[in-house]
């Protein structure tokens, strides 16, 4: 079989069919228009139908992947829902404990009467001795307990001794001593610092 000859004129008009066809599909917006010998829109119509089918074919290939993707994310959701309810320790409302001797004491530091001041002192200085003495501290008095009883063992044991010493000047003096509001306060304090660290209210 003879191979046919290109010749430089030949190449030169095929270049020129080749820009009179794309010429003639911008103006008119058809492929299928005529640019001399070369029949441009049989080859570009022949590509254009290649183009279409891979397109097709991958856009197949996507719907098909994203509904994999889609399949393994439901199964992967399903399974980290099943591993968390099985370990997931639901949540349980703890009824706080409340020491009704305590609460009593706080009505009498509340009311406006310096006696019942004196009264919640004294009854917070006897729950202080019994928190004291199941500690395992021993003596003959608070204050001798409260002497036996390192710092490092017990964090509010200044407030023990602030709360104590007040509840000694009522002891002592009685009604005569001069109770302010401000110092029964910060006893109220002290006592409900030592109580909240011990865990009694």
């Amino acid at each position: 079989m003879q191979t046919p000859t290109v010749t430089f004129t030949g190449f030169l008009a095929a270049i020129y069919d080749f820009f009179v066809y794309i010429k003639n599909v911008v103006l008119t917006g058809s492929f299928h228009v005529s640019s001399g010998s070369t029949n441009y829109a049989a080859i570009f119509g022949g590509i254009r139908s290649w183009i279409v089918t891979i397109m097709t074919f991958l856009f197949i290939l996507f719907v098909i992947w994203a509904i994999y993707i889609r399949i393994r994310v439901y199964e992967v959701d399903e399974l980290l829902d099943g591993l968390d309810k099985k370990h997931h320790i639901p949540p349980h409302v703890v009824a706080r404990k409340v020491n009704t001797r305590w609460a009593t004491i706080m009505l009498h530091f509340a009311s406006q009467n310096p006696n019942d001041w004196r009264a919640a002192i004294i009854d917070a200085d006897s729950m202080l001795d019994e928190l004291v003495t199941s500690l395992g501290y021993t003596g003959q008095s608070l204050g001798e307990k409260l002497t036996s009883i390192r710092i490092n063992d017990f964090p509010t044991l200044q407030s023990a001794w602030e709360a104590h010493k007040v509840r000694n000047l009522i002891a002592h003096e009685g009604a005569n001593y001069n109770l302010t509001e401000r110092q029964k306060d910060m006893t109220r304090r002290n006592y409900e610092a030592v109580f909240r660290d011990a865990g009694i209210i």
